[in-house]
């Protein structure tokens, strides 16, 4: 019996040394595949922000082209017009350049500020501010900012509230909100 106690010990023993090789070489090959997710999701991160940078260079162009183009139409009919500048041409600073070729620019006012997203991410909202356009062109002539009139408020802005604190601040300004029904003679 002390013997058959002896040899099922040294057995026993044996499976224990063999799981526990098992376990490190499990350990290693975990090891090593985590290393090579983290070196995969590295090369990720860097051509995700080549391609950003890249796609924001060519949204930027793809822009001014789409806006150049829809005031070119309007230009056979002598009045030039700017619909809805993109996102990119305020990022980068070209909205005032297009605002200039233009009689009348139709502009995005969705949200007046950031007070009407609350906890949203300002990063995912395609919308630039108005408080944003008018901060961007608050040292243009009055005559520049004569020719925007914000177009698709949300129903939280309070520019729709013509008694608004808001409302007054925007056309002190110089800026007009579109209304509804509003004929834009040509």
């Amino acid at each position: 019996a002390e013997k058959n106690a002896k040899a099922l010990e040294k057995a026993e023993t044996k499976k224990l040394k063999a799981a526990e090789k098992n376990a490190k070489a499990l350990e290693k090959a975990e090891a090593k595949k985590l290393k090579a997710a983290e070196k995969k999701a590295k090369a990720l991160e860097k051509a995700e922000a080549k391609a950003k940078a890249t796609s924001t260079k060519d949204a930027l162009k793809k822009a001014k082209v789409l806006d150049a183009a829809e005031a070119k139409k309007s230009k056979d009919i002598d009045l030039n017009i700017l619909v809805g500048a993109s996102a990119l041409l305020y990022r980068f600073g070209e909205v005032i350049k297009e605002i200039k070729k233009v009689d009348v620019a139709l502009l995005d006012g969705t949200f007046y500020d950031s007070k009407e997203v609350n906890n949203r991410n300002i990063s995912e909202i395609p919308h630039p501010f108005i408080v944003e356009t008018m901060e961007l062109l608050k040292n243009e002539k009055n005559s520049e900012k004569s020719k925007i009139n914000f177009i698709h408020l949300n129903h939280t802005n309070p520019l729709l509230d013509t008694n608004s604190n808001a409302f007054k601040r925007l056309k002190e300004s110089g800026f007009s909100v579109a209304r509804f029904k509003e004929q834009i003679n040509l």
